[in-house]
């Protein structure tokens, strides 16, 4: 199932530009290298005009240089096609060696310190100590990836639950403006669609609040109203996924259970600010909420035993 639908070069031309200069057509190394084949084929195509229109009686060596010049045309053109293509294509291997640098150093390396603490610690970590680690992992996350790709107005958000109540750990632009306050699980709304019984989500992407494409309204459904009342003035765009533990058998062992343990979010307030939200960028969000399973369910545990 989709969950958006992709900007479309006729329908928001400025938006798809600007999207494909974040993924490709910004490399300032290749910049003579681009210019060098329209140059090419602009000088064709006017030497094509002056062909056209200047046949004269010797109609053999005339079609041989329009053919010619044609061919240059059509070279030139193609070669803009591929240095398109492969900007692109060098852009994302860029950004995808630097995510892999993200997820090791901002993640990985913090929850292994994490890890190691936990084991070695005398007694066991409180429930502020827990968040504040994992306040500090979602701010490195969010200041190394989603800032650098997007924007550095995105607001992050993690939210856990525990007792019917969703507790919110903010990081991001406008952290010290947003309500702070535990929330009952039944008044947050994106949560409830990524934790609908029986239609559980991957991710919910909506990249205009205000005007939601058909797949983003088949998701949100009912709730579009009460989400956009709730956005209303802190963000116009946001993607959110749910944050799950892993499998836990029953005493029969006849299906298993992934209890949902919250749900992490990024928004912003400029429309249509993350651009096209590519698979394997969802899947590397996908990857640092599960990575921030384990630290949540020890923070609601030790909530559990105060």
């Amino acid at each position: 199932m989709e969950y958006h639908s992709k900007i479309k070069l006729f329908h928001h031309p400025k938006l798809w530009f600007k999207d494909k200069y974040k993924t490709g057509l910004n490399r300032k190394d290749l910049l003579f290298v681009a210019i060098l084949p329209p140059v090419l084929g602009g000088l064709a195509f006017i030497a094509d005009l002056i062909a056209v229109f200047g046949i004269h009686e010797d109609f053999t060596r005339d079609t041989i240089i329009l053919t010619l010049i044609w061919f240059l045309f059509i070279f030139a053109a193609l070669n803009m096609l591929f240095i398109l293509l492969l900007q692109r294509n060098g852009m994302r291997l860029e950004r995808e060696r630097e995510n892999y640098s993200t997820l090791h150093k901002n993640v990985i390396e913090e929850m292994r310190e994490y890890c190691a603490k936990r084991r070695h610690q005398t007694e066991k970590l409180d429930s502020k100590d827990i968040k504040n680690e994992i306040t500090h992992m979602l701010e490195k996350f969010n200041d190394n990836y989603m800032k650098k790709i997007h924007s550095p107005d995105v607001s992050a958000i993690i939210k856990y639950k525990n007792d019917k109540l969703l507790y919110p750990i903010r990081v991001g632009f406008d952290k010290d403006t947003r309500c702070w306050d535990p929330e009952p699980v039944e008044s947050s709304h994106v949560y409830k669609k990524l934790d609908e019984p029986g239609k559980k989500l991957r991710y919910i992407y909506v990249k205009d609040l205000n005007d939601p494409d058909k797949y983003e309204r088949e998701v949100i459904g009912n709730s579009r109203k009460e989400i956009q009342n709730r956005a209303k003035g802190h963000y116009n765009t946001f993607i959110a996924m749910p944050i799950r533990a892993g499998k836990l058998a029953n005493i029969t062992d006849e299906f298993v259970t992934r209890p949902d343990l919250g749900m992490i979010g990024f928004d912003l307030k400029e429309k249509f600010g993350f651009g096209n939200f590519e698979d394997h960028e969802i899947n590397f969000i996908a990857c640092f909420a599960d990575i921030m399973s384990e630290p949540l369910q020890d923070l609601i545990e030790s909530m559990d035993k105060k």
